[in-house]
């Protein structure tokens, strides 16, 4: 089971999400709507894995605040947008995320891929 942080600033979605991870054996923390919530939450909490949106509804995108993250945290980020501008993603790239992916994704996808992570080792 693995503790993962839900970074998303639209609510139904970011509900959503924790309810299927929950369904399937993990344990969502308390989902962040900001990049600031983000590195609030990734510090008090230690997440497994983020899953972290790129367009978040405050000034710091996701891409900012997964560069303050990774301060403090090696924990995989799985970058998700609904957006597939070229220049987005290649910024997004260059945190050397554990994935990239466009909305809407399918949540069988994004399960194998945390499965996938939990076999990876790990180095705080």
């Amino acid at each position: 089971m693995s503790r993962i942080l839900v970074v998303e600033d639209e609510a139904i979605v970011a509900m959503s999400l924790c309810l299927q991870l929950r369904q399937a054996g993990h344990k969502p923390l308390p989902p962040a709507a900001t990049g600031e919530q983000a590195i609030k939450l990734a510090m008090e909490h230690k997440p497994d894995a983020i899953l972290m949106d790129i367009n978040l509804a405050s000034s710091m995108n996701g891409i900012e605040a997964s560069r303050s993250i990774r301060l403090f945290s090696a924990a995989p980020i799985i970058f998700t947008s609904g957006y597939t501008n070229e220049d987005l993603r290649r910024q997004a790239l260059t945190m050397q995320p554990a994935e990239y992916l466009v909305k809407p994704f399918s949540f069988p996808r994004l399960k194998i891929m945390l499965a996938e992570l939990e076999q990876r080792p790990q180095t705080r």
